[in-house]
C-alpha cells in the first residue's frame, strides 16, 4: 500500500531528523546540513549512494519492515542516474516530496 509506504517512512525520515537536531527550520544551509546529516545515517558504508538494501536496514533499526519490492520501486522513482541507487540529490528530493505530502496531511 503506497500510502502506508509513505507513513512508515515520513516516521523514520522524522526519527532520523530529531537525532542530535532540534527542529528543522526553513533555512536552506541548516535544512541541507540535516539533509546530509540523515544521508549519512543511512549511507553507513560512505559510498555516497543510498541502495534499497541501506533504507531496508535504516527502516529495520526502526522496527519497521518494507517489501523489497516497495522500496525498489520508490528507489528507481527518484534515481536521476539509472545506478538502482539514492545519490545525496536524489536523496534530498526524496525527502522534499515528503515532507510536502506530510504538510498537506496536516
Amino acid at each position: 500500500n503506497h500510502a502506508l509506504l509513505r507513513s512508515e517512512f515520513s516516521e523514520f525520515f522524522h526519527w532520523i531528523a530529531m537525532q542530535d537536531r532540534t527542529q528543522v527550520s526553513n533555512d536552506r544551509a541548516q535544512n541541507a546540513e540535516v539533509t546530509e546529516y540523515m544521508f549519512s545515517l543511512v549511507d553507513k558504508e560512505g559510498t555516497g549512494r543510498v541502495t534499497v538494501d541501506a533504507l531496508r536496514r535504516a527502516l529495520a533499526c526502526m522496527g519497521t519492515f518494507v517489501r523489497y519490492e516497495d522500496l525498489l520501486r520508490m528507489v528507481v522513482n527518484y534515481d536521476s542516474t539509472g545506478t538502482g541507487s539514492l545519490n545525496l540529490t536524489d536523496f534530498a528530493r526524496l525527502l522534499r516530496e515528503f515532507n510536502k505530502f506530510n504538510k498537506w496531511l496536516m
